[in-house]
């Protein structure tokens, strides 16, 4: 016998037993659990389905009982961390989201408190000192510049723009005697 199914014959496994009978968990593995058959079963011949190409594959790469586990895994138990546990039994049979959401906040209130340090706290306590007189002319002078700079810069990019979009005609040679140029260049 060659092919996935030799995989099985080796193990002294049966087809037939891999796919109809039931299984049980023994330490990790998945052992095929052999049942005897009734007599009327014995006088029925039944047609075997082909099975998918991927479990053929599983059962021909990883061997019966590996290939079984990945195919029918074994149910997972998931316990939650303590902290959950604890704000569970807290909170008795009914869990609104009312109640989650106030206890989740006391507990992270309660956490900050404990991080923030005492010197800060106070520091936000007293009160704020004003500004001078000449602190606050100060800084109206230094707004009022940045204001100027920035207009300035605005007028300088819109000038920039419409040169470049508008550029000046091609004149003709009569006109360049009286054109403006002569007068700022000395090479002309």
């Amino acid at each position: 016998m060659s092919g996935p199914r030799a995989g099985h014959a080796k193990a002294g496994i049966r087809e037939g037993d891999l796919r109809a009978s039931p299984r049980r968990a023994t330490g990790g593995s998945w052992e095929v659990i052999k049942e005897e058959p009734e007599a009327a079963e014995e006088n029925t011949v039944l047609t075997e389905e082909p099975r998918p190409e991927y479990v053929r594959q599983l059962y021909s790469m990883l061997g019966p009982e590996t290939a079984e586990y990945f195919l029918n895994p074994p149910p997972l138990e998931i316990r939650p961390r303590p902290e959950i546990q604890k704000m569970m039994k807290a909170m008795g049979d009914f869990v609104g989201a009312e109640l989650l959401w106030t206890t989740i906040r006391a507990e992270s209130h309660q956490r900050l408190q404990a991080i923030e340090p005492v010197g800060e706290k106070k520091a936000f306590l007293l009160d704020p000192v004003g500004q001078s007189q000449w602190m606050e002319k100060s800084a109206e002078r230094r707004h009022l510049i940045r204001l100027i700079g920035r207009s300035a810069q605005r007028q300088q990019d819109r000038t920039s723009l419409l040169i470049a979009n508008n550029t000046c005609p091609a004149l003709p040679e009569s006109c360049e005697e009286d054109f403006p140029a002569k007068f700022f260049s000395g090479t002309l």
